[in-house]
């Protein structure tokens, strides 16, 4: 062949045709360079050598007219990787460059090869023997002289065996060998003898050839060519479309390898040597070396692109248990060893140092196939633990830069699914081989192109990848029909403290999921936000993703495994808490949509998923955009308490997340913080309450409507609902509620609130969304809100307000706390019921054409009420327009005032007007009711206190039927009995209701000595007044009605009654008219003989009652100074814009007044026309206390004594620096007390360099250590004190030079002596 056909060809070899570019290897631009001279002369040459080419030729070289290979798809790998080669060996890739041309040069020139050979046919078993063994049979040989080893072929004699042994002598030159058909030729060595090409019509082995640097060329032949120990630096070149070369026993070096179609790597062989290029297409592993994981190796002199090999095909040994010298066994598969040396040459054949991404080998074949390599290509490098990317790189696997793929596999009795759900699960056991190896890549877009070619072939689906460090992916989308895909962050282990470190990855932009689809990031850190979108699900096990984790999809669908934590969360519509999730950590907002719990905690456990922020600031916000609800449960704690309630979603705030091992510190955010934030109506929000709470140290927080905390200790309000039971309907149920037995059955908790205003809230939403019966009790708590005005929300028929008691065991008795409301409202065909309620307040209106309800409740304001029914009730001052007592034993206690204008009252209820109070009785109305008895009005005595009572309206007692001696019943007409109780006689008797009405304790007359008619006020015969009727009634009507019972001495049990005396024609009797006075009288029994006594006891009639001042105007009282006696300020009172005249409308007292920093009282009490009280709080100034500083002016003072008189204080420093001037006082006034300013403290103005001038009050006695130090243009001071006695080291130290300090006249020897060596310098002047 001449050389430039030899050129030709190995251009056309080296170069990539338009048919071959779908085959194109690594290094098929390199020729670029300083091959483009050649390719130019191959383009001129090409019609030449063309000609007789065959259609295969053709296509290798370039023709362009043969057809294409399959048109299956071809992975090309470092197609774009030339700029990227790192080998440090430039030198020696030139000196290859150089040395191929050469070895072409010589090639060329070799003549036809001539030499001895001894022949013979041999049995198969010597063929065999020769091919397995050192030494060759011992056989007859025919010797055949100058002739070439064809031909000798051709000259054997003797039977044909099929199996020759040739044995070669003095040759000279390079031989075209035609091997025969039906031939197996075994060539033993032979010094000189060379190989130009090889046509293997039967088989051929040689044994030792040195070939130099001539290149061997396979042709078109049906057998194979087994070479032992061969050595060339020429290329081994397959020309046919089914070459087999077999290489076996020891080692072979070759200068490149290329189209030879099957390569055996064949009996007890290790190493193929190459020097140059090489490319591989079929390998076989029959090396018998079973032992080892790497039966075989390649081995490269040197590194360069052109040396890189190229793999056209996958290809498969099989696997094998293997054992290390630890023991230790496993199954793996048999892989192809691959290493790069720096020089054959010498005993040494050292390993080149690769640096990490070098391109190591180069695949031309399609994904699927270099995907079938996986792990079956081993790169060494002893520098580092290698591996093999699909892109033909290798990589220090220490550096985690790659993208290692595996597809799972069932395995342990587990399907591919279970194992891709229950990977990385705590109590989850990972099995063998539960994985296959797919391909390591650091092309972040060959992942799915991994997935999706693996996929073509597979049926469950599911695959796993681990991350780089580092890695940045802009998205994940998972190939169609690819079920689930785990991505598990990178992480490395640290032998020496048996720890694991995750590393993070710089981003994952976002995952798109189809239907059907789950993708999952295991235990990986996200250094960037991340996306999520479509119909699949995206699980996050045990991450951390440092951004937002968005949701951008209509349908996009979260599941978090195991604890993650996260920058923030937005967007995502579906939320689910998965297996072995106890909290999602959270550094930003988030915000829910739909939430489940899907992560099978214990039933016992009420709050099985926690949301854990970082920090407390409003920002961090949870935003809930629907409700959800995750089912009720059955609870119990070690104590044996046993409770139901929802499953409930915790809330927890911590310090930080980063505490490098140490437990997280929780925080408590207090009440009223800004939790969560429900963006949803009520109807929904109602249900969220209950499902969403926040946890801190030693204590629990509720949510309210709002999404603030609050905790419910006694502190919120409580709401149970009514509803009908088979034997008691709502309505029934809610007016026994504290009055009498109740089915409890019918009875349930639905939620608190920290607010009455909350609560009503809540009721609205309730009754709306479950249309209930409309009847709920709220129990008002000791520290609970009340918020806004107390009403009957929209769609509800009553509530029951119940006020906060505290019960005591001991005495089996409660105690009504105090709580503050202001306003009532009924609707009209609604009911409030006030219960357990202890009321202080300026005021309370009740408003609404519905009824309110006292029930065993204590109004210590002014109440104003439409209609109001009372149970049991005390009340400071009531005005109402009707007012409704309707059931026997229901109980009123007035204690200033009351006035209705219409009442219904059950004979058998009983209203107690305390001493001093005054009742304005409007129309009295008993008609209705059945009891046998009259009606019953108590008023009370407490020495010269008494009760007032004032009949404003028309009394219609009623009749009943009343039983006569002779058992026949008649008709009587009801009448009315004032009865006046004597609270000093009760109060001797610890009757309880001599309690003040409005104390926690009291329990008005619920005690065996406490009924108000046992202690009736013992009349003397004095002129009393005992009711008072108006002018407008018809007195006589009235009168006849009205009876009042008296004691005539308190050692007699019984009482007398008095009444205005009739004469027989109906009128009264004579003495009884005292113009407005009706004087009464008694009956007596005196020795069994009745007498009528007459008494000054008397009604009397008037124009108009005497008017409540209970809303009338204290003037404002500022706050008072302390000055050594009570203190009594002035006030002015003024009644519906009226101002009143003290002494003639009103009395004033004081009380708590005597001390300073009281808050003490004034009392405003009605006289005359005027009746009832008023109060109003002020304060008496605390004296400023010891040691306190305070700034008057442009001077600080500190409290050297704290008194209300004659206090001192010191000047301690100035407000400001840069004063220029200054004056000390010789008093300053302070929280409105005098203080004797008496000394000027140390360091007081020490470096003020800007005062000038100093003026020190006469009350002075001590200047301070540095008091003045430092105020370098002070020229100015003087003592106008006469009582100085101290003066501090220094005092004066740094004061101007010219500075003159004038004294009083009196004291110029004195002061001069005391002022002397305080470090101002001797020019300063002390003068008067």
């Amino acid at each position: 062949m001449k050389k430039k056909q030899i050129a030709v060809l190995l251009a056309a070899l080296l170069s990539v045709s338009p048919a071959a570019e779908g085959v194109a290897v690594m290094g098929a631009d390199f020729s670029a360079g300083e091959g483009t001279s050649e390719a130019v002369e191959v383009q001129m040459e090409k019609e030449e050598s063309t000609e007789d080419a065959s259609p295969e030729t053709e296509a290798v070289m370039g023709t362009g007219e043969a057809e294409a290979p399959d048109t299956e798809e071809v992975w090309i790998s470092g197609e774009d990787e030339v700029s990227e080669f790192e080998t440090g060996e430039e030198e020696q890739q030139d000196a290859f460059v150089e040395e191929a041309d050469e070895e072409l040069t010589q090639s060329a020139e070799v003549s036809v090869s001539k030499g001895t050979y001894d022949v013979a046919y041999i049995t198969q078993e010597q063929y065999n023997k020769c091919l397995d063994e050192e030494d060759c049979p011992d056989v007859e040989l025919k010797t055949i002289e100058d002739t070439t080893l064809t031909e000798a072929l051709g000259k054997l004699e003797g039977e044909n065996t099929g199996y020759c042994l040739v044995l070669p002598h003095d040759v000279e030159g390079a031989e075209d060998i035609v091997v025969p058909e039906g031939l197996n030729v075994y060539v033993g060595f032979a010094d000189g003898m060379l190989v130009k090409s090889i046509t293997p019509n039967g088989n051929i082995a040689f044994r030792g050839i040195g070939n130099g640097e001539d290149n061997i060329e396979i042709k078109e032949g049906n057998g194979t060519v087994t070479f032992q120990q061969l050595y060339m630096t020429g290329t081994l070149t397959g020309t046919g479309s089914d070459d087999t070369v077999i290489f076996s026993r020891g080692d072979a070096t070759l200068g490149g390898i290329s189209g030879i179609e099957n390569v055996h790597f064949g009996n007890d062989f290790w190493n193929l040597n190459i020097k140059g290029k090489s490319e591989f297409y079929n390998l076989y592993n029959d090396t018998g070396h079973d032992e080892y994981s790497t039966p075989s190796w390649i081995q490269i002199e040197g590194y360069s692109k052109e040396k890189v090999p190229v793999f056209h095909k996958a290809f498969d040994w099989g696997s094998g248990i293997f054992k290390n010298e630890e023991g230790d066994s496993w199954t793996g598969n048999y892989s192809l060893g691959i290493s790069y040396k720096k020089s054959f040459e010498g005993d040494d054949w050292s390993e080149m140092e690769l640096s990490s991404g070098s391109q190591a080998v180069t695949f031309a074949m399609s994904l699927e196939d270099v995907i079938g390599l996986g792990d079956r290509l081993y790169v060494s490098q002893e520098g580092y633990d290698s591996e093999l990317s699909l892109d033909g790189k290798i990589w220090d696997r220490n550096e985690n830069k790659l993208y290692r793929i595996y597809r799972y596999q069932d395995a342990g009795g587990l399907t591919a699914q279970e194992i891709f759900e229950n990977h990385g699960m705590w109590d989850f056991e990972y099995p063998d081989n539960a994985d296959y190896f797919l391909g390591s890549t650091s092309d972040v877009n060959q992942m799915m192109q991994v997935i999706e070619s693996d996929q073509k072939n597979q049926t469950a689906g599911y695959y796993t990848i681990d991350l780089p460090k580092n890695a940045s992916v802009d998205i994940i989308d998972i190939p169609s029909g690819v079920k689930g895909v785990s991505f598990w962050g990178p992480s490395g282990y640290d032998e020496k403290t048996d720890t694991h470190t995750q590393y993070p990855v710089k981003k994952i932009g976002s995952i798109k999921t189809k239907e059907g689809q789950t993708v999952k990031l295991a235990h990986t850190i996200v250094n960037s936000g991340l996306s999520v979108s479509g119909d699949g699900i995206v699980q996050i096990q045990d991450s951390v993703i440092q951004g937002t984790l968005k949701g951008i999809g209509t349908n996009d669908t979260v599941a978090f495994i195991q604890d993650s934590q996260l920058g923030g969360l937005s967007g995502v519509e579906n939320v689910h808490f998965g297996k072995q999730c106890g909290s999602l950590n959270l550094r930003g907002a988030a915000e829910f949509y739909n939430i489940y719990n899907d992560t099978g905690s214990e039933a016992n456990e009420q709050f099985p998923v926690g949301i854990q922020i970082e920090g407390k600031d409003a920002s961090r916000t949870v935003t809930f955009h629907k409700t959800f609800d995750w089912g009720i449960g059955n609870f119990s704690n070690e104590e044996g308490d046993h409770w139901t309630a929802p499953y409930t979603l915790a809330i927890r705030y911590y310090k930080s997340f980063d505490t490098n091992g140490e437990e997280w510190e929780m925080l408590n955010p207090g009440t009223g913080f800004q939790s969560v934030k429900f963006d949803m109506s009520d109807s929904d929000i109602i249900d969220m309450v209950n499902r969403v709470a926040v946890h801190a140290p030693e204590i629990g927080y509720d949510l309210d409507m709002d999404g603030k905390t609050w905790c419910n200790e006694g502190n919120g309000a409580d709401i149970e609902i009514c509803q009908s039971t088979e034997g008691q309907s709502a309505q029934e149920l809610f007016d026994a509620y504290g009055k009498r037995e109740f089915s409890e059955e019918g009875l349930s908790w639905l939620t608190a609130m920290p607010s009455t205003g909350q609560a009503s809230r809540y009721l609205t939403a309730y009754q709306k969304k479950n249309n209930a019966e409309g009847y709920y009790i709220v129990h008002i708590g000791q520290n609970a809100e009340v918020t806004g005005t107390l009403t009957v929300p929209d769609g509800v028929n009553a509530v029951k307000y119940a006020g906060p008691t505290q019960y005591n065991e001991k005495t089996d008795t409660n105690r009504w706390l105090p709580i503050k409301i202001s306003s009532v409202n009924v609707p009209a065909g609604k009911k409030v019921v006030l219960m357990d309620m202890l009321v202080k307040a300026d005021n309370l209106t009740i408003t609404g054409e519905g009824t309110a309800e006292l029930q065993d409740t204590r109004l210590n304001t002014n109440v104003t009420a439409n209609t109001l029914e009372i149970t049991k009730a005390a009340v400071k001052n009531l005005n109402c327009k009707n007012l409704l007592i309707e059931e026997e034993g229901n109980k009123l206690v007035v204690a200033e005032y009351l006035n209705f204008e219409k009442a219904s009252l059950n004979p058998h209820c009983e209203l107690y007007a305390e001493p001093g109070s005054y009742l304005k009785l409007g129309e009295i109305d008993c008609t209705k009711f059945d009891e046998k008895d009259n009606l019953h009005i108590f008023t009370g005595k407490d020495g010269s206190l008494s009760a007032d009572i004032y009949f404003a309206g028309k009394l219609k007692l009623g009749t009943y039927m009343h039983t006569i001696g002779d058992g026949s019943e008649r008709d009587l007409e009801r009448g009315m009995n004032l009865i006046t109780c004597d609270e000093q006689r009760a109060r001797k008797a610890n009757a309880c209701f001599t309690e003040n009405c409005f104390s926690e304790t009291y329990h008005y007359n619920e005690d065996e000595k406490s009924w108000w008619g046992d202690y009736p006020a013992v009349y003397k015969k004095e002129a009393i007044c005992l009711a008072t009727i108006d002018k407008k009634l018809d007195e006589k009507e009235i009168l006849e009605l009205l009876s009042v019972e008296v004691a005539l001495s308190e050692k007699e049990d019984s009482s007398v009654i008095l009444f205005v005396p009739e004469k027989e024609n109906g009128e009264w009797e004579d003495y009884a008219i005292d113009g407005d006075k009706r004087l009464t009288n008694y009956w007596h029994n005196e020795n069994d003989e009745w007498k009528q006594i007459k008494t000054k006891a008397y009604f009397k009639t008037a124009n108009a009652p005497a008017t409540s001042i209970s809303s009338a105007k204290i003037s404002d009282i500022k706050t008072q100074i302390y000055a050594g006696k009570a203190v009594t300020p002035s006030v002015t009172v003024t009644l519906n814009g009226k101002k009143l005249k003290a002494g003639t409308d009103y009395t004033v007292s004081c009380t708590n007044n005597t001390k300073a920093g009281a808050t003490a009282t004034v009392t405003v009490v009605g006289k005359g026309s005027y009746t009832g009280t008023v109060t109003q709080n002020f304060k008496i100034a605390a004296v400023p206390a010891k040691s306190k500083v305070y700034t008057v002016g442009n001077l600080k003072y500190k409290v050297t004594r704290s008194a209300y008189k004659n206090g001192t204080v010191s000047v301690s420093a100035p407000a400001k620096k840069t004063l220029t001037s200054v004056s000390v006082p010789t008093t300053v006034k302070i929280g409105g007390y005098t203080f004797n300013v008496t000394a000027i403290g140390d360091k007081a103005f020490n470096g003020c360099t800007k005062l000038k001038k100093v003026t020190i009050g006469s009350k002075v006695t001590t200047i301070g250590k540095q008091a003045f130090n430092g105020c370098k243009v002070l020229t100015s001071i003087t003592i106008s004190s006469k009582v100085l006695k101290t003066v501090g080291s220094s005092a004066l130290k740094g004061i101007s030079a010219k500075a003159v300090i004038k004294v009083p006249a009196a004291k110029l020897s004195a002061y001069q002596k005391l002022l002397k060596g305080k470090g101002q310098k001797a020019s300063v002047k002390i003068r008067k």
